[in-house]
């Protein structure tokens, strides 16, 4: 019989999620692709956990076109975004001041009715850094009227240069 202190069960998708996720928490992002190439070389199915913690921690990191990458190798593998997905993808764009990017995620995830207070919140700092401020005047508006987030059509009104 074999002693259960040495013995260890084999590695599989949660146990992955778990390390992918910490890479996140410590900065570690290279670490975390490598991970997701294990998964796939170990033939585990690399799911939306999986590929959204990774994002996270290429936003994190401020590895945006990294982050970009993998959202549509993702994409193209038929693993649906998640609004934390999403979010990490809004996130990357607004630590990387790209707040054209964020905001093509937020539409991406309102046309998916995915779209949540993150992500509007993230889409938010992006358009704050790079629109001075006005942003910040759209959230203090919405907080006065009491809504939890401006409507899709307000934020776009204010944000957004119209042609």
């Amino acid at each position: 019989m074999e002693d259960p202190r040495t013995s260890a069960p084999p590695p599989n998708s949660i146990s992955f999620n778990v390390g992918i996720s910490a890479c996140e928490q410590g900065s570690r992002w290279l670490l975390a692709l490598e991970l997701l190439d294990t998964m796939e070389a170990g033939r585990l199915r690399v799911d939306v956990v999986a590929a959204s913690a990774a994002l996270a921690a290429l936003g994190a990191a401020g590895m945006v076109h990294r982050a970009k990458r993998l959202f549509r190798k993702a994409r193209w593998s038929q693993i649906d975004p998640n609004a934390v997905s999403f979010g990490s993808m809004i996130s990357a764009c607004e630590k990387s001041s790209d707040w054209r990017g964020s905001l093509d995620y937020l539409r991406a995830s309102w046309i998916q009715r995915l779209a949540d207070e993150s992500c509007h919140n993230a889409a938010l700092a992006a358009c704050s850094r790079a629109v001075g401020g006005e942003a910040d005047r759209v959230a203090t508006r919405a907080e006065a009227d009491k809504t939890a987030a401006p409507s899709r059509g307000k934020l776009l009104e204010l944000l957004v240069p119209q042609p």
